[in-house]
């Protein structure tokens, strides 16, 4: 029950109505990469470092997520886009 607590706490005090209903939105049905990269991408854009790692180990202890820290996600998002450049 505190996990839930502390996600809707960050959630609800970090996110706007709109970047909620989004997220929602992306969600349903499951997430392509492309989708899974946007919400990341707000959640980065809106949560503190601290806050991003505790909602990451939260996920992972659900089994939704790798764990990754932000530094850790944030790093592995350059590599992509490089990636993505070299190939086009």
């Amino acid at each position: 029950m505190k996990d839930k607590a502390d996600v809707a706490a960050i959630v609800l005090g970090q996110l706007s109505v709109s970047d909620i209903n989004r997220l929602k939105d992306l969600a349903k049905g499951g997430l392509t990469i492309d989708e899974k990269r946007e919400a990341r991408s707000i959640i980065l854009g809106k949560v503190s470092e601290e806050q991003y790692n505790e909602l990451s180990q939260v996920a992972k202890k659900y089994g939704v997520s790798q764990g990754k820290t932000r530094d850790q996600t944030l790093k592995e998002e350059e590599q992509l886009k490089a990636k993505e450049k070299g190939s086009e």
